[in-house]
């Protein structure tokens, strides 16, 4: 998940886990992380037109060179207050699996993924994503743009699709939404 903020700079919150042992995601302990990254400079970022776009993060464990890549988003538009109840679920979600908080929680695949992680933020700001009874985030993805689709005026100004393309058409309108 990726807030924007109104000086076109975002805020990415990503769940993962422990990728040195993944047979774990399905059985046993696999250490979860939220990895994330505050201020990053969406325009610089999307410069060029990619079949995939990198964002640097901050990891647990402290690698400044690990990247998030994406290739695709879904963006709604949102109030200052949603993207703060947003903001301040990820931020809850940090203390409780980094480690630095309350507990560390393992990642599942199944059962606590980035998926779930990622809707459970949205939702705290009123985004509800909508699973359509599956489990895996592409089926999801295309789930949720279906839904778009089929009730467009209940998803006014929702935007799907490539990063640079999503960036262009919310910057090309001026109908840009985004927190503070």
């Amino acid at each position: 998940m990726m807030l924007l903020r109104s000086d076109d700079t975002g805020d990415l919150y990503s769940f993962v886990g422990d990728s040195n042992n993944p047979l774990t995601i399905l059985c046993g302990y696999n250490d979860a992380n939220v990895n994330y990254a505050y201020g990053i400079d969406v325009g610089e970022s999307l410069k060029k037109k990619s079949d995939k776009y990198s964002f640097s993060i901050n990891t647990g464990d402290g690698n400044k060179d690990q990247k998030d890549v994406y290739n695709r988003a879904i963006y709604f538009p949102i109030t200052n207050e949603a993207g703060k109840a947003m903001a301040q679920s990820a931020k809850d979600t940090i203390l409780d699996i980094n480690g630095i908080g309350r507990d560390e929680k393992d990642y599942h695949v199944l059962l606590n993924n980035c998926d779930m992680n990622a809707r459970t933020w949205m939702q705290a700001g009123g985004i509800p994503i909508e699973t359509g009874g599956h489990i895996t985030p592409n089926n999801i993805y295309k789930h949720m743009i279906g839904e778009i689709d089929k009730w467009g005026d209940y998803y006014a100004n929702v935007k799907y699709g490539d990063l640079k393309e999503i960036w262009d058409k919310i910057h090309k309108s001026k109908n840009c939404t985004t927190v503070d």
